[in-house]
């Protein structure tokens, strides 16, 4: 039969059972224990939180000359609630256009057989970073030059929904 220990404080009683105290005791020094003897096998995992980049792309003039120059400016915007690392936005150039230059310059943003391939580094959440992409206009431009741009970073995006986006320009 277990051992009753009481105290009177303030007008109350209160019971305690020895024996509940003593198992209570003797199953935290065996965890203890065996927490001390299996140390090389516990690990540890930290969730980072994952960023949600959400893409646009514009372009400037809203209508397109052929033979002059068109602008599309690419804005990256990390909606939270993790930083996004190593952000690459690649950016697929129409039929009928031929590339000028980009912004920020090679190496950041580079074009490869009709991609520009812009790799903007870290931004923290409710931050934004652009990239711009200057190209003319053919000629032989079709009627309408459609622009898709895609967003990656190194860790998984939240919401991939809003990672493409494109942007159709009228040609006259």
């Amino acid at each position: 039969m277990p051992v009753l220990i009481w105290f009177r404080q303030r007008g109350f009683v209160f019971w305690f059972s020895a024996f509940l105290v003593l198992l209570t005791i003797g199953t935290l020094i065996g965890m203890l224990a065996f927490i001390g003897e299996s140390q090389d096998n516990i690990s540890f995992s930290f969730l980072k939180a994952k960023p949600d980049l959400s893409l646009s792309i514009t372009a400037s003039p809203q209508t397109a000359e052929r033979n002059g120059s068109l602008v599309y400016t690419v804005v990256v915007t990390n909606e939270g609630p993790g930083e996004a690392k190593k952000i690459v936005v690649d950016t697929t150039l129409p039929n009928g256009v031929t590339f000028t230059s980009a912004e920020p310059a090679d190496p950041a943003c580079f074009e490869s057989e009709g991609i520009v391939n812009c790799r903007l580094g870290a931004i923290d959440t409710t931050e934004s970073v652009k990239a711009t992409i200057s190209v003319t206009v053919d000629e032989s431009a079709p009627q309408a030059l459609v622009t898709t741009a895609v967003v990656q970073t190194s860790l998984p995006d939240s919401d991939a929904s809003n990672d493409t986006a494109t942007v159709s320009t009228p040609v006259k």
